[in-house]
């Protein structure tokens, strides 16, 4: 119960562990949020905001099936396939197996999150991967 309660102007901070463990009656929790209430009567009980970094990497629908069935749809599929069974292979002695093959694969497919983009005529179909492409094959 270390620093979970602070009260800052009229507001009372505490952390969510802290709120869960006061909503029991008879807890240590309990009695400290009632004490501090007695003492600050006008103030507010607020959450602790947590700090949530914009640049953290993740991996959302990144499974290994899912990589290898966009890896299956690839033009040059059998070149992309030797060297992901490569990094699955190297990956067993990492750390964390699945990130190091999963940052291969965002590395390696930066564009598999996009929509594809196809020609008007389905015979001939291309997977334009910028507008500048498009412009250009259509002009």
């Amino acid at each position: 119960m270390t620093n979970t309660v602070k009260v800052i102007g009229n507001n009372i901070i505490i952390t969510k562990a802290f709120l869960k463990n006061a909503q029991v009656f008879g807890t240590a929790e309990y009695y400290a949020l009632r004490t501090v209430k007695a003492e600050n009567p006008n103030a507010t009980v607020r959450t602790k905001a947590i700090k949530k970094n914009p640049d953290k990497e993740t991996f959302k629908n990144v499974s290994y099936e899912n990589m290898e069935y966009y890896i299956s749809l690839q033009p040059n599929k059998a070149t992309h396939m030797a060297h992901y069974k490569i990094v699955r292979e190297r990956s067993k002695i990492q750390k964390s197996p699945y990130k190091y093959v999963a940052k291969w694969f965002v590395d390696t497919f930066p564009d598999f999150r996009k929509a594809p983009v196809f020609a008007t005529s389905a015979e001939t179909a291309v997977e334009y991967t910028t507008s500048t492409e498009r412009t250009a094959y259509e002009a």
